[in-house]
Parts: structure tokens; C-alpha cells; sequence
């Protein structure tokens, strides 16, 4: 049988992870938004929580910045090519940056955990 060349690859099928880091990553910053509101500041859930998803977006940055575009139900990124699966970690993550009327979050690599 002959092979159809002509075909068209999803934009989430990512041979190299990076949706699934992605995801992954903006799973772990919805966690830790939800922390910092739950836990009280010194709470030692509340740094582990934040911990990982510093390094989560460390990890995705991978020495460069980020710069997200959150719109009312989705995310994506504006100097990626990297699309972003609408799940439900994503898209509560996206609503939290529209109550707080952010359109876009640009994280820089010299970003601290302090600072996140």
C-alpha cells in the first residue's frame, strides 16, 4: 500500500514532551495559586506546593523567558510554538488569571522562588 505524505500533524502531538511539560507545568502554578489563598504562610504545604511549581515553571522556561497569554477559558503562549491542551488544570488556571485581569504573565529566567 502506498504512504499518503500529505497528511497533517495535531499541533498537541509533540514528539520532544513539550505539551505534556507544558500542561504539567501549568498544573502545578494553578495548585500553587490555590495554596497560596488555602494554606496560611508559614503552612509547610503551602512552600512545598509553591517549591514545585517554581521548579515546574523553572523547568519550562529552561533558561529562557515565558511570556503567557491567558484568555477567559484557555492559555497560550506568545512566543512559543507549543500548543497548549484545554484541560481542566489549564483552563481553571486561565480563569484565575482573568479574575485577576491579567492578559499576559511574562516570567523572565532570572525569576527566584522568592519572587514567584
Amino acid at each position: 500500500m502506498p504512504v499518503n505524505k500529505d497528511y497533517k500533524v495535531s499541533p498537541l502531538k509533540n514528539p520532544d514532551g513539550a505539551t505534556v511539560m507544558c500542561n504539567a507545568a501549568f498544573g502545578e502554578f494553578q495548585r500553587g495559586l490555590k495554596a497560596i489563598t488555602f494554606y496560611p504562610e508559614n503552612h509547610p504545604l503551602r512552600e512545598d506546593i509553591l517549591n514545585r511549581a517554581f521548579q515546574a515553571m523553572v523547568s519550562l522556561m529552561n533558561g529562557e523567558g515565558v511570556s503567557l497569554i491567558g484568555q477567559r477559558n484557555s492559555i497560550s503562549f506568545a512566543d512559543r510554538e507549543v500548543a497548549v491542551e484545554n484541560n481542566s488544570m489549564t483552563s481553571a488556571l486561565a480563569k484565575e488569571l482573568f479574575s485577576r485581569e491579567i492578559q499576559q504573565l511574562t516570567l523572565l529566567p532570572e525569576l527566584t522562588l522568592r519572587d514567584f
